[in-house]
This record gives structure tokens, C-alpha cells and sequence, in this order.
């Protein structure tokens, strides 16, 4: 009785069905999870795979598939399987003990446009290797998280406090200068200079910056189906995202060809970068936020940093609280809540488990700092967890801010230095207070992208009375 009614339809019709479902099948069991893989949390949409379900909050969603499903799981990034791993244990287990098949980086739309196959970024094997050995190098050589990149840093943190103290204690969100103040040591340590914040070259550099990395967390599509660039119109974004790369790479360029020139001179990681990789050929903000929701744990800072004179990197060793609340301030924070891809280069059995080969991985730190079974009450602000009985600092090896593995960032130490300074430089100098008197402070709530900074907030920096 089928038969006879399918034979009523016209023979294109029925070819047109079979064509259909032909695909839909093809696309359906693309997007299967393997059998001895981890296990899905949700189904999968055709060719979108677990895309949708990752629009509206992908952190709190992520967070629900752990509780879910467990430590690792494997969802579909559009059409390429993906393995998301938890928990310390298992990253420890894999990305840091088996590092020699999980340290490879994947292609996907964004970092093959930003990073263009080169530097540590986008590169895997020996090109890698070299780079990151020269990076070290080079770093080492610079003080890295020594007392001398503390003395830099000061020097930027002298123009910052100056610029706040024009604010005049008037609400203001302080997102600008502070991000500028950040830059400016990075610039100081890659260019051997800073620039002034009236700069016009400085302004139109941080203006990609921001937007780069706006754009870099926004684009899920471009990502995953880099071929979108090339349709019509920009509805994906992805043609803005070249463009800002675009220009972005043109001033690096023009200051790389100005160091090869001998037109910039003196000490500066840029050219100490391009001497290395020459004899290597030859031879073959949140922390405000989070201190104005606590003023217990503020008072305590100001008074174990004093006021005789302006902190210096040799404090880090006594100011254990004030160390101890920026750890906790990025641990609840956790403004990476996953580290960048990488990708698996051989079928690795894990727990009861196979990691396929060519299965990206994605790191889930938001789960590791925000996990119940390592820090008790994770949602609680609680300086005093990395400080032990007699009152000493001390760094879990679950804390995790800063990714694990090889690939860990190599600006760590630089970053722990300008943290440090900054936050104690103007918690002496000034009160900080919300930005309306009448008003109640804002949620700690932040943006989603690869980096999750908080939203806009207004503040107050009131200076302090000297005595």
C-alpha cells in the first residue's frame, strides 16, 4: 500500500526526498558521538552540533553539563568532535602527563587570522618548540617576575595613580586608564617604550585590542566554519574581525620593521626575539569590584601595606593577605573560563574512555576553581583559603588561573608583578567607594568571550588623609 502511494508522487519528487535524507543522514552520523568516546550531554543539531545550546550563557551551561554528565564529556563544535575535560585530575592526567599528544593547536577561523601559522600561539612540533624556548630565553634574561620588571612596572603604576588622582574622587568607571596602564607595561617590556595616554596611535592600538578580543569570544561560527567569510555580506562578523586583525598586524609590522631598521634602539623583547631566532637559524579589573562587595577584607589590606612609602615588588614576600585576596579575586573570577584548544594527536584511552585522534580539547578552568570538591564553598570570597595556619601564603597546585601544561602562559609572571603593584599602589593612595553613595554595589556578573572581564561599573577614588 506504500509502495502504490509513493508511486502517485512524480520521479524528481522522490529523487528530491532521497537526496534529503541522504544528507540529513550523512550529517547526522557526522555528528554522533563515538561509541568509546565520553559520553554527550545534550543532542547534537544537524551541522550545528551543540553550538545552540551555547548562545545565551555558555559558562553557566557548561557548568550544568559537568554537574550533568561528569568530568569529561564530548560535544560537537559545529562538525568537529570535542572533548571537554573538568576536572584537575584529569588534566593533570592528560594535558600535563601526556602532553606530548595534547599540546598540538587545532586551525579554527579565529587564530588562524590573528596569529597567520606563526609565533606559539598557532604553531605545534618544532616551530613551536623553538619559539617557546626563545620566549623563555628572552624572558628570563628581562626579569621576568624578578625585582628589576618590578621597577618598570612602578614607573607605569607612578602615571596611572597621577591619572587617577585627576579624577578627583568623581564617579567614574575606571576600565580606560587601567587597561591602558596594563598595555603600557607590555609595551614598555615588547617595544622599550610607553606611550603617553593622549597618544593617538596608543589610542587607535588599544581600540583594536579591545575589540579584537570582543570579537574573538563573539564569533562561535567564524570559529568553527571559517568558510563564512567568504559569503556575502558580514552577517557572522568574520569580515570585521579580519579587518581589525588586519590592522592590527600593520602597526606590529611597522614597529618590527623600525627595530630591523635601527630606528628604535635600546632594550626591548622584540628585537632581543629577532637576534634569538637568528642564532637559532644559524645554528640549525575585577579586583576593585570584588574589594568594594568586601570592606572587611579591604581595611585589612590597607592596613598590612602601610603607608611609609610606595610598595615595591620585594613586599610581594610579606603582603600575604593582600596576595592571598588577589589569588581569590581571580579563582572566583576566572576570567579564562576555558583555556584556548588543543588538539588530541593519537587515540588515547582515558579512565574508561577513548579520546579520539584529531578530537579537540578544551580545558573547562571554570570548573576547576569553581569546584565544590576542591575549595568547599567556591561561591564565598575568601582570601584566607591560600593563607595557612600561621599566616603564610601558599598556592594550591588546583589554582589554575593561568592554564596548565606546556602551553601555560608565559606572561604569568609579569602578570602576578602588575597585579601586585597596581592593586597595592592604589589601595594606599586611595579609598575606593561605590560611584553612587545612595546606590547598592553592581553584581560581580561579567561579559561572555574567551576572556570574561565584569561588566561597566562606576566607582569613586577618594585619597587618602596622610598622616
Amino acid at each position: 500500500m506504500v509502495f502504490s502511494y509513493l508511486l502517485g508522487f512524480e520521479p524528481s519528487f522522490l529523487l528530491l526526498v532521497t537526496i534529503f535524507l541522504v544528507i540529513l543522514f550523512i550529517v547526522t552520523s557526522w555528528t554522533h558521538i563515538p561509541d568509546n568516546a565520553p559520553p554527550s550531554p545534550a543532542r547534537a543539531y544537524p551541522v550545528l552540533g551543540h553550538l545552540p545550546h551555547l548562545t545565551a550563557d555558555p559558562r553557566g551551561t557548561m557548568l550544568e553539563w559537568r554537574r550533568k554528565t561528569g568530568d569529561i564529556y564530548s560535544i560537537y563544535m559545529g562538525l568537529t568532535l570535542t572533548v571537554v575535560i573538568s576536572s584537575y585530575d584529569l588534566l593533570k592526567e592528560t594535558i600535563v602527563k601526556k602532553a606530548e599528544f595534547f599540546s598540538s593547536k587545532p586551525h579554527t577561523g579565529s587564530i588562524d587570522v590573528m596569529a597567520c601559522d606563526k609565533g606559539i600561539i598557532s604553531t605545534s612540533g618544532p616551530p613551536w618548540k623553538e619559539n617557546r624556548a626563545a620566549i623563555l630565553s628572552i624572558l628570563r634574561s628581562f626579569g621576568m617576575g624578578k625585582n628589576v620588571m618590578g621597577e618598570k612596572i612602578m614607573e607605569e603604576v607612578s602615571a596611572y595613580l597621577k591619572e587617577l588622582g585627576h579624577l578627583e574622587g568623581r564617579p567614574a568607571d575606571v576600565k580606560g586608564p587601567t587597561f591602558r596602564t596594563v598595555a603600557n607595561v607590555v609595551c614598555n617590556f615588547l617595544l622599550g617604550k610607553r606611550f603617553e595616554y593622549t597618544d593617538t596611535d596608543f589610542d587607535k592600538f588599544m581600540d583594536l585590542t579591545e575589540r579584537i578580543i570582543e570579537q574573538l569570544g563573539g564569533n562561535f561560527l567564524h570559529n568553527v566554519f571559517p568558510w563564512v567569510k567568504y559569503l556575502p555580506g558580514d552577517l557572522f562578523k568574520a569580515k570585521r574581525m579580519i579587518r581589525c586583525a588586519d590592522q592590527y598586524l600593520e602597526f606590529a609590522d611597522a614597529f618590527i620593521e623600525k627595530v630591523q631598521k635601527e630606528e628604535i634602539v635600546g632594550d626591548n623583547v622584540i628585537s632581543a626575539y629577532l637576534e634569538e631566532m637568528q642564532k637559532q637559524k644559524d645554528a640549525g579589573q575585577p579586583s576593585e569590584l570584588s574589594l568594594g562587595q568586601h570592606p572587611q577584607v579591604y581595611e585589612e589590606i590597607v592596613r598590612e601595606i602601610g603607608t611609609e612609602r610606595p610598595p615595591e615588588a620585594a613586599d610581594k614576600t610579606r603582603l600575604n593577605f593582600l596576595c592571598a585576596t588577589i589569588m581569590e579575586v581571580q579563582r572566583i573570577a576566572s576570567i579564562v573560563p576555558v583555556g584556548l584548544p588543543h588538539r588530541c594527536t593519537e587515540d588515547i584511552p582515558i579512565r574508561n574512555y577513548v579520546i579520539p585522534k584529531d578530537a579537540i580539547i578544551l580545558m573547562h578552568l571554570d570548573a576547576v576553581l569553581l569546584d565544590e570538591n576542591l575549595w568547599g564553598d567556591p561561591w564565598n570570597f575568601r582570601p584566607d583559603r591560600f593563607l595557612n595556619d600561621k599566616g603564610e601564603l601558599f598556592s594550591p597546585e588546583q589554582f589554575v588561573v593561568f592554564s596548565m601544561g606546556k602551553r601555560v602562559c608565559l606572561g604569568e609572571g609579569l602578570a602576578k608583578m602588575e597585579l601586585f603593584l597596581l592593586l597595592a599602589s592604589v589601595l594606599q593612595r586611595f579609598e575606593v567607594l561605590p560611584g553612587d553613595t545612595n546606590a547598592k554595589l553592581p553584581p560581580l556578573k561579567d561579559k561572555n568571550g574567551i576572556a570574561c572581564p565584569p561588566e561597566p561599573f562606576m566607582m569613586r577614588l577618594a585619597e587618602r588623609q596622610q598622616h
